[in-house]
């Protein structure tokens, strides 16, 4: 919410693209992230309560630990996925318009939440005394293909992220003249 509001304070042409931009990106990582609960929930009968309830998953589901690694550190803001375009793009608009403080603060909140992201990875492929849950993946599950979706969009949005800038800079030219 932090980004959305740098973005919205800028008052300007290019933070309201931004902020659709930031936007979308994130839904579209918070969807690909909550697929993943709700596909270890309905496949395995088993909630996932506690975040040791992940460990090993590399060993025992790997394609699924590379999505969710890939969410991750694009949640995180990690180059060249987009999450880090989206955060990249607010923190441009907000120096714009001389928001420096808050657009320092921002990239280090940013850092500091990158801590808790990686350290979910490193649970899920460093951290093997726990034996966790042993989730299976069954082809023929209809959010595979959200998964699916939501990890291109993710990992490939650098090859072109014209098309959603472009998409974003209507929509904010639309409501900005409104």
């Amino acid at each position: 919410m932090g980004f959305l509001l740098i973005a919205f304070a800028t008052g300007s042409l290019e933070g309201v693209s931004s902020l659709f931009f930031y936007l979308l990106v994130y839904v579209i990582m918070t969807l690909n992230i909550w697929s993943v609960v709700l596909f270890l929930s309905y496949r395995n009968k088993v909630n996932i309560r506690y975040l040791t309830d992940l460990q090993n998953l590399s060993k025992t589901n790997p394609v699924l630990a590379f999505t969710i690694s890939m969410n991750l550190f694009s949640m995180a803001g990690v180059p060249p996925l987009a999450g880090f375009f989206a955060k990249m793009y607010v923190f441009f608009s907000g120096l714009e318009v001389s928001l420096n403080l808050i657009v320092i603060t921002g990239i280090i909140m940013s850092v500091l939440s990158a801590f808790y992201y990686l350290r979910l990875i490193k649970l899920m492929y460093f951290d093997g005394a726990y034996q966790g849950v042993f989730f299976s993946l069954n082809k023929g599950f209809k959010i595979v293909y959200v998964l699916g979706f939501t990890l291109i969009i993710i990992v490939f949005l650098f090859l072109n992220p014209d098309i959603l800038i472009l998409f974003t800079e209507c929509l904010g030219i639309f409501l900005f003249s409104c």
